[in-house]
């Protein structure tokens, strides 16, 4: 990605996968343990200016700024866990941002529990339901083809998901591919009588591929995965429904 768009990602992946706060485009149940991030984090900065010992406040910006520039500039961003430490930091400012009346304190801590907790629970239950994508091109291969007579090739953006086929479909039916040889690869094996399949990200299958299912993920589900992914068939023999809803498979 363009680098100029890093840092909106620094702070996305800070505020979404690390605070569980709100962003364009996600859902606004987000909001409230938002506006509480921001009223306590900014509390506890100028708390922690005005109350601490300078080389204390010192201390803390000599960790804070050189790793943020680090992550900002060095790490992968589509790897969350780089910007997780700034996110506990966060947390131990949001801690001094606390009203000092214990029972305040007490509500305000409350609250901010109570509003995680509505964005956190349906992740965990996104994340207890959803299937790996892996197991799911598996199992709709292993029920919908004849994999005798089925080849499903991975493009580059799910090459890794080989490892899921190699137990539990027959040897060589799932194969990466290359797209300056795909053609090569694909022509024989129609020829041949065989159903050939591909699996690509959404509109960037090659002509002649005819959309047959989508594989979807749940949001923060997995940082590194595309949220869905589309299974083409190369030439079908059959009229082919459009595909618009995502596959289910019970966990």
């Amino acid at each position: 990605p363009n680098s100029a768009s890093r840092p909106f990602r620094w702070i996305k992946i800070i505020v979404t996968y690390g605070l569980g706060g709100w962003w364009p485009g996600l859902n606004w149940t987000r909001l409230p343990v938002t506006i509480l991030w921001i009223l306590l984090l900014s509390t506890g900065i100028r708390w922690g200016s005005k109350s601490l010992p300078r080389s204390a406040f010192a201390l803390i910006l000599s960790w804070i700024v050189p790793y943020s520039a680090i992550t900002l500039l060095s790490y992968d961003l589509d790897q969350a866990r780089y910007c997780f430490p700034l996110v506990a930091m966060a947390c131990l400012i949001i801690g001094l941002g606390l009203p000092q009346s214990r029972l305040i304190a007490l509500i305000s801590a409350g609250g901010l529990a109570a509003t995680l907790a509505i964005v956190i629970i349906p992740l965990a239950i996104d994340h207890h339901q959803d299937v790996p994508m892996g197991r799911q091109l598996v199992n709709y291969v292993q029920t919908q083809f004849p994999s005798s007579k089925t080849t499903v090739f991975l493009s580059e953006d799910f090459a890794d998901l080989i490892h899921f086929t190699e137990d539990d479909l027959p040897f060589n039916s799932v194969r990466q591919s290359q797209p300056q040889v795909l053609a090569l690869d694909v022509e024989p094996l129609d020829q041949n009588g065989y159903a050939v399949y591909g699996l690509w990200l959404p509109n960037k299958a090659p002509t002649e591929w005819v959309p047959v299912a989508r594989l979807c993920l749940a949001s923060f589900v997995d940082p590194l995965r595309p949220q869905e992914a589309w299974l083409y068939q190369f030439r079908p023999k059959t009229q082919i429904n459009p595909v618009t809803e995502c596959y289910h498979l019970a966990v």
